[in-house]
């Protein structure tokens, strides 16, 4: 079942490494990973911005572009904005209120 395999991928990218990310999605029909949501809204970028994974996130980022085509500004943006279902909370609201912030020069 697709939800099924989605909650595993959400609980996965919390708790695993890069490499057994990667291991599960040639493993399983994950679909696009940019389209994920767990039963409270949480995207992939939620999960992760609780997780504190920035390593991981600019791999997620990474095989999204490589796998479904350019990843248009546009495209990312909804996905930076997508809210949860019960508190509005973007993936850089959670980052924030956990301190998982990582800034660039």
């Amino acid at each position: 079942m697709v939800d099924e395999t989605h909650n595993d991928f959400l609980s996965c990218i919390s708790k695993f490494t890069i490499q057994e990310i990667y291991s599960f999605l040639m493993k399983k029909q994950v679909g696009n990973i940019m389209h994920i949501r767990g039963k409270d809204g949480f995207t992939v970028l939620h999960t992760l911005a609780q997780s504190n994974k920035p390593q991981t996130v600019e791999f997620i980022m990474r095989y999204c572009k490589d796998h479904y085509g350019t990843l248009y500004f546009k495209e990312v943006e909804a996905w930076v904005n997508e809210v949860t279902h019960e508190e509005q909370l973007t993936c850089i609201h959670l980052a924030v209120l956990r301190g998982n912030m990582v800034f660039y020069n």
